[in-house]
């Protein structure tokens, strides 16, 4: 399928990790299960999932999205963090600016 949508460059996931938690509720729950907190689900022992792979009760694709749009919200969030701290960047260098040209006229009119 094609969408032919003017001026549009990308359309992304907008999200937050709830939504991706409530997506994917029986993964979140076997999560819960793994030996570890920190648990990748790719090498640990004792992981739920790649048991519940094994067994044949997880299908393969369904982790992989889940993965997927883990790794996109990520880099969602790294990207829309990276714009603010541009943009408070941008607003304390016009204050500076600001600052130095008040200060410049205070000098030059007395």
């Amino acid at each position: 399928m094609v969408i032919d949508n003017p001026g549009m460059r990308e359309i992304q996931l907008w999200a937050n990790e709830d939504i991706i938690e409530k997506t994917f509720v029986d993964i979140e729950a076997l999560s819960q299960r793994c030996k570890f907190n920190n648990c990748s689900h790719t090498k640990e022992p004792g992981c739920a999932i790649k048991e519940a792979l094994e067994e044949g009760s997880l299908e393969p694709k369904r982790l992989e999205s889940y993965f997927k749009q883990k790794g996109e919200l990520k880099r969602l969030l790294e990207k829309t963090e990276l714009t603010k701290k541009k943009l408070i960047n941008a607003r304390k260098r016009k204050s500076k600016e600001l600052s130095k040209l008040i200060r410049r006229n205070k000098l030059h009119n007395k």
